[in-house]
């Protein structure tokens, strides 16, 4: 019986084809030293024909969530039982990742510089060469996040409701909170809407830090789409998926006065408009201001470092209504 041709794919010049399982270095500059930057890719390539789904964590270098949530499922993929191509990529930004910083050594944002340009900045260049050498291949991606330094994010994934491919895809995914959310200019997710690549992106956790109930949440999404995508089946155990709760929006609370910030509340919990949800106090634990939900809906995202600045974003609040 006659099977159809797979071609390979070529990574940084290393052509990877079907039922191969392979690491890779794509090389990005040189350090002051000479030494070589790269940023190393793991590509399954199935012995059927099927989608190609990238798997990107650490686009920016401290929010390392993502990283666990790649090896552990590479652990798991055999590319003589799958069916087309995962590109797995734990970190992107690896000069923020050796530097426990979001932003590269020229302290852009690599998230606010795709597609990128070969002749330009230095994240404008690692966005090119990401663009090219991954997003490209990709017809489906998921793009693991973190809160910024100082918060921390309950899961949830951030895309447009408006577009049915992505709401399908992060309803697929299964994430406790599915939130409605521009594309950002610059971001990657943009990127992927110009090269026909359906991205979603997932949020949870804090920087620096390898949060375990949100690693295992993203872990059993993931399978969820492989599933969906008919590339592989799912590893039941880790099967923790439920109905994601869409908010058309979301807004964060501001501190009224500078001091202690002090929340009654946790990530998940449902709020109420004008509900007591925290107080702000001096150092001597006096209450100065009372911190009230602004509208109903659910705590997806909160500061963690106690000390507030007044008009500093405190809480955010999802909006189902």
């Amino acid at each position: 019986m006659e099977t159809s041709y797979i071609p390979p794919l070529e990574f940084a010049g290393t052509k990877v084809y079907p039922g191969e399982k392979k690491r890779i270095e794509i090389p990005i500059s040189r350090l002051p030293t000479q030494t070589w930057v790269s940023v190393p890719v793991q590509v399954i390539f199935g012995i059927k024909p099927g989608p190609c789904v990238a798997l990107i964590a650490g686009i920016h270098g401290d929010e390392i969530n993502g990283m666990e949530v790649i090896r552990e499922i590479l652990r798991d993929l055999d590319p003589q039982h799958l069916a087309g191509c995962i590109i797995l990529v734990p970190v992107v930004n690896i000069f923020g990742f050796l530097h426990n910083s979001r932003y590269l050594p020229d302290g852009r944002d690599l998230n606010r510089s795709f597609p990128g340009n070969s002749k330009g900045s230095m994240a404008a260049r690692l966005a090119h060469l990401f663009t090219q050498e991954v997003l490209k291949k990709a017809d489906y991606a998921v793009d693991f996040h973190t809160a910024a330094l100082g918060r921390m994010n309950y899961p949830h994934i951030r895309t447009s409701i408006r577009s049915k491919d992505g709401l399908a895809l992060a309803q697929t995914f299964g994430a406790p909170v599915i939130v409605h959310s521009k594309t950002i200019e610059g971001s990657l997710r943009q990127a992927a809407k110009k090269f026909h690549c359906k991205l979603i992106v997932f949020e949870g956790g804090e920087v620096n830090r390898f949060n375990n109930d949100v690693i295992q949440i993203a872990v059993s999404g993931v399978w969820q789409i492989l599933k969906k995508l008919k590339m592989c089946k799912p590893v039941k155990k880790r099967d923790m998926t439920t109905k994601s709760k869409v908010a058309k929006s979301s807004t964060w609370v501001r501190a009224h006065r500078s001091g202690i910030f002090r929340l009654f509340k946790n990530l998940g919990d449902h709020v109420t408009q004008k509900e007591l949800i925290g107080v702000v106090t001096n150092i001597f634990g006096d209450v100065i201001s009372k911190v009230r939900a602004t509208h109903d809906g659910m705590i997806i995202g909160m500061a963690s470092d106690p000390k507030v600045h007044k008009g500093e974003a405190i809480i955010h609040i999802a909006k189902f209504s």
